[in-house]
């Protein structure tokens, strides 16, 4: 806004090294009319600027002319519709939340994150509130983590986390959080500081998270209550984290033949792990027990076992627990079974 009149579509710099003036020196501005959009967000991708539109991408540099700043279009199809969602990743990327999904912007084109939760987020955002979605990087874990409205949620309750040397993604949800960022520890934990015994621990006393000066996420919530991630804690504000993986399913190798699956083999870490089968793709589970694990993974010829006697053409397989301050780390599993007939 200047003089009481918006300008939607104005990038404007101020003087160099003093960011007060805004006319006279070099300062200026330029109004990027081409495509007639609105500008929904300004952001820094290495030694250049990134200024978004609904539908593209504007790349700015400097020019060493009097114009001080160029802008090239890129036609990428889509911006980003939250600021708060653009992060410029350590791979030289710049993600951001489009309408459609999240997309990986290189510098020419910015296509969408091949993965199944694209359909999800361009179904069930809730573009009412997408203005207070909230995003951080955890250098640590090689992610990058975007807090989202979806569904009837007026608040970013739903967390996509995409790792960006992997390329995978995955969802967490934290309730009514409504702000991310980064604190620089001011010392390291002492052995006082450890919850648990020592052969509890799953990490290592000299790793890079418990460092002083190590930056650490701190996350909001709109009660105003502040919290800090813990890497050395295994539960969520002294509640138990309902944690999970599962399988796909897996079939005999002969298409439609039943099989008789008749024992897996293990090899995790941690506290306790509960294992379920399924034969129906996860409609109905039925439970194998639970396995007590070490703080180490058993060696390759002796792994964890458990025997069932299931005849199926297909099974998968979860692992969970959901105990306060337990966890559990899953390696690998083997499955066993007996051909049968062909199913008629």
């Amino acid at each position: 806004t200047s003089g009481g009149a918006v300008y939607p579509h104005r990038v404007q710099w101020s003087a160099t090294g003093d960011p007060e003036t805004w006319t006279g020196g070099n300062a200026g501005s330029i109004d990027l009319m081409e495509d007639g959009e609105l500008i929904t967000a300004i952001r820094r991708l290495g030694q250049y600027i990134t200024v978004h539109k609904e539908n593209s991408i504007y790349v700015g540099y400097l020019s060493g002319t009097s114009s001080v700043f160029t802008f090239d279009r890129k036609s990428t199809g889509a911006g980003t519709v939250c600021i708060n969602t653009v992060q410029e990743l350590p791979t030289g990327d710049q993600i951001f939340l489009a309408k459609d999904g999240l997309r990986l912007f290189n510098g020419i084109s910015a296509p969408l994150i091949p993965s199944t939760i694209t359909s999800e987020l361009r179904s069930n955002m809730n573009f009412e509130y997408i203005y207070k979605c909230w995003s951080i990087i955890v250098r640590e874990k090689d992610e990058v983590w975007i807090g989202i409205p979806m569904g009837s949620d007026t608040e970013p309750n739903t967390v996509y986390k995409f790792n960006y040397i992997t390329g995978q993604v995955y969802k967490d949800y934290r309730a009514n959080i409504s702000a991310a960022w980064l604190f620089s520890q001011v010392s390291q934990p002492t052995w006082a500081d450890l919850v648990g015994s020592w052969d509890a621990q799953t990490w290592g006393w000299d790793d890079s998270a418990f460092a002083k000066t190590t930056q650490i996420v701190m996350l909001a919530d709109n009660t105003g209550l502040t919290y800090k991630r813990n890497a050395g804690v295994n539960s969520d504000n002294s509640v138990a984290i309902a944690s999970m993986w599962e399988s796909k399913d897996y079939e005999t190798e002969e298409k439609g033949r039943m099989g008789r699956w008749q024992q897996i083999e293990v090899w995790a870490k941690g506290n306790t792990v509960n294992v379920d089968y399924s034969i129906d793709s996860g409609s109905s589970w039925y439970s194998l027990g639970a396995l007590t694990l070490a703080s180490d993974y058993p060696t390759d010829s002796a792994p964890l076992m458990m025997y069932f006697d299931v005849v199926s053409t297909k099974i998968r397989f979860r692992f969970s627990n959901n105990v306060a301050g337990e966890t559990f780390y899953l390696k690998q599993f083997v499955v066993y079974y007996q051909d049968r007939e062909v199913r008629a």
